[in-house]
This record gives C-alpha cells, structure tokens and sequence, in this order.
C-alpha cells in the first residue's frame, strides 16, 4: 500500500517536472531521476507480478497432477463361495483397471485380461475364475498386482498377498490377507532331504517368503542333523497364528 502512494506521488511529481523541463531546463536532470526511479518501480511491480503468476501457474499444476494421479485400493474376499477382487478408486479422476496378475504358493502363474473403467468414488467387484484355485486341496496363498492406465499414464500396484482356505466342496471358505501356506513354502535340508515347515508369521509378501525359505534352507544345511534355524515353525508360531486368525474373526 505504502509503495502504491509513493508511486503516485512520483509519477505526478515526474509529470510536472517534464512540463517544467520545457521553460526550466535545470528541471530536466530532476525529472530524468525520477523517471529513473519510476521505470525502476515498473520493473520491481512487472517482477513481482511474473513471480505471483507463476506460483499461481505452479499451484495450478500441483491440483492437476494430483487430480489425475490414480489412487487405488484393492483385496479380495469371499463371497456366496466365490473369490471376488474389490477394486476402489480413492482419486479423483476414473482410471481403466487394464490386467489382473496373480501368483500362486504353488509356482502357477495367471493373466487375466479385464479392461474394466473404475470411477472416481466408486468400486468394482470382479468374480475370479474358479481355475484360479484349482487343484489346490485346501487352498494356498495368492500375490495379486493389477496395472492400470489413468490420465497421467500407466501403472502397476504393488503385489498384494492373500491365503484362500478352502472348504470340503473346494470352494472358497475363507480370505486372509497374509501368508500361511506352510505345506508350499515348506523346506527340505540340502543334506540329508529331511522336510522342516516354515514360520511365515509376519511376511506379506512372495518375496519376503522366498528369502525367508532360502535362509531356513541354508540353517538345515548348516545343523545338519540337528537342523535347528530360527525360522522352523515351532509350537508357539502356531499357536500365535491361531490367536491372530481368531482376533480377525472378533473384527
């Protein structure tokens, strides 16, 4: 505000020293300061409006990118017996839920093609293939990663883990999300083939598992034949797994 007084002050004085000028010439070194000083305060008012333009431009452009960011949130349940992966969208702008990648305990692999557009707000039920546990007994444990295509271009989840129990009828009975697959990520001593079950209380993901089974193999090897490892899935994991299985219930 201050400044916007100075300014008009300046410029009229600068108004009336050119009229000046033209009968007083010692006025014309005044008036060229002041239109110095002028041209000067334009210079600092056009710099600081380029400056507020760009923070405003930059702001701007932060919404945008985080209006067409995709937020997306996944899992899977059980439901009327079958496996249905819920997908939401947490973001602002629809996004086109393009491939669903699944893992098995087991080493099978599948690819499922979906091509389906998630909404802003809203969630997408996707009933999975019955082909997707088949052969399986009891059920095993599930890494899903979905890829997607927004606005702001493609990408891909990071894996999610899941065990499927399944029921006499080999249809889904319950949906954790975990690891617990211990026959599949069980262990043999490179020694001697002596079988060990795996601790997986904890892990969330394939990868962390696979380190884990990797290490547990390497301690058999190393005790054989005591085979002791940090990892062995004793009593009280078991017991611990059971807890934490029934706290999930009560929720």
């Amino acid at each position: 505000m201050k400044r916007r007084v100075t300014r008009v002050l300046v410029i009229s004085a600068a108004v009336v020293l050119g009229l000046l000028s033209i009968w007083r010439p010692k006025a014309t070194a005044i008036g060229t300061i002041l239109l110095l000083y002028v041209t000067f305060e334009y210079l600092l008012a056009t710099r600081d409006n380029l400056d507020l333009s760009q923070e405003h431009f930059n702001l701007l452009e932060r919404q945008m990118q985080r209006q067409e960011r995709v937020y997306l949130h996944f899992d899977l349940i059980n439901s009327e017996a079958e496996l249905v992966l819920r997908v939401s969208n947490l973001g602002l702008s629809n996004f086109l839920l393009q491939r669903v990648q699944v893992r098995r305990s087991d080493g099978a692999n599948f690819d499922y093609d979906v091509h389906r557009i998630v909404q802003s707000g809203q969630t997408e039920n996707i009933v999975m293939s019955r082909h997707l546990y088949e052969g399986l007994p009891f059920g095993g444990d599930f890494e899903f990663t979905l890829t997607y295509l927004g606005l702001d271009g493609s990408g891909k989840t990071e894996p999610k883990c899941f065990n499927v129990f399944l029921g006499l009828d080999e249809s889904p009975a319950d949906v954790r999300e975990w690891l617990d697959d211990i026959i599949n990520w069980g262990v043999h001593c490179p020694k001697c083939d002596v079988p060990a079950l795996l601790n997986l209380h904890g892990l969330t993901t394939f990868e962390g598992a696979a380190a884990r089974k990797s290490k547990m193999a390497e301690d058999l090897g190393a005790s054989c034949p005591n085979h002791k490892s940090e990892f062995i899935l004793s009593d009280q994991a078991i017991k611990d797994r059971q807890r934490a299985r029934d706290d999930q219930r009560r929720l």
